[in-house]
């Protein structure tokens, strides 16, 4: 299941059909943590897979816990959900100026999104709430260099496999 926000679904769904993929990707358009939107394509319990990337960093702590539960409703026993996303102390939190901060480790960006950043720790503490099984939870740190800047900058992201049981 792919989550892209509404704009960009229809000329996504143009691309699919040049590209002759419409037969094995269903893109909508679904708010997981309210179910706004486009009623979700699949069976409760038939995914193999869940990808998010970049998705519990845009929620609160409450939300995420609501959109893990859905994507675990979704995944069939002994499927996998993937994701990636901003760790605690990347570069991104950094910038932030304090007046933005609006709780723990969360933040308002200039355009009302906001900016949620994990640690191993608690994404390993609501993935076990939520009912999965760790396979891996791994801090990947990087350094990239804005060349136009010419700054390097140091990257702190979580990268996490876990597993639906299959009882």
């Amino acid at each position: 299941w792919v989550r892209v926000c509404a704009p960009p679904v229809a000329s996504a769904r143009r691309r699919i059909a040049d590209l002759g993929e419409t037969g094995r990707v269903e893109l909508f358009h679904h708010d997981i943590t309210s179910g706004d939107g486009d009623p979700i394509p699949l069976e409760k319990g038939s995914a193999d897979v869940v990808m998010m990337v970049f998705v519990l960093s845009a929620l609160d702590l409450s939300e995420a816990k609501v959109a893990l539960a859905k994507a675990y409703e979704y995944l069939k026993p002994g499927g996998v959900i993937v994701l990636r996303d901003y760790a605690e102390g990347d570069l991104t939190q950094l910038r932030f100026k304090p007046h933005r901060c609006i709780g723990e480790n969360l933040y308002m960006r200039g355009d009302g999104t906001r900016a949620f950043f994990l640690t191993q720790e608690e994404l390993h503490r609501i993935m076990e709430e939520t009912g999965f099984q760790e396979i891996q939870n791994k801090l990947i740190q990087s350094l990239r260099t804005n060349r136009k800047e010419k700054k390097l900058m140091h990257r702190l992201m979580l990268q996490g496999k876990y597993r639906k049981p299959y009882h």
